[in-house]
């Protein structure tokens, strides 16, 4: 019986021990999040058309989804801010037929903790 209740005791503390460490690496520091974000070339200033991404190997051209981006209107942007609102569903997009963006994130004052 004793054997019993030492090695309960064994896997109780094991348990703790290793929901704690999942825990303590699950924590994040998201330096980035909500910081002011520039971007030297944005879709949508002025409004352009482009395929998403998914879309650029449908072939016949004509069955793709064309879609247009468009800063005036946050449904349709793909603002520089995106990049940081953690938000899967929104994201940044350069310029149609640009190969060279630049981004810079101001990482300056305080951040916060994620899960």
């Amino acid at each position: 019986m004793a054997y019993g209740l030492v090695c309960s005791r064994i896997s109780l503390v094991l348990f703790t021990l290793y929901l704690l460490v999942t825990f303590y690496r699950s924590e994040a520091n998201n330096a980035a999040y909500k910081k002011h974000v520039t971007a030297s070339r944005t879709c949508g200033s002025p409004a352009e058309p482009y395929y998403p991404v998914d879309q650029q190997s449908v072939r016949p051209v004509r069955n793709r989804m064309l879609l247009t981006c468009n800063a005036s209107y946050p449904r349709n942007a793909s603002l520089p801010s995106y990049m940081v609102d953690e938000n899967v569903t929104t994201f940044w997009q350069s310029t149609m037929s640009i190969d060279t963006a630049n981004i810079t994130i101001d990482l300056r004052g305080p951040h916060r903790k994620v899960k």
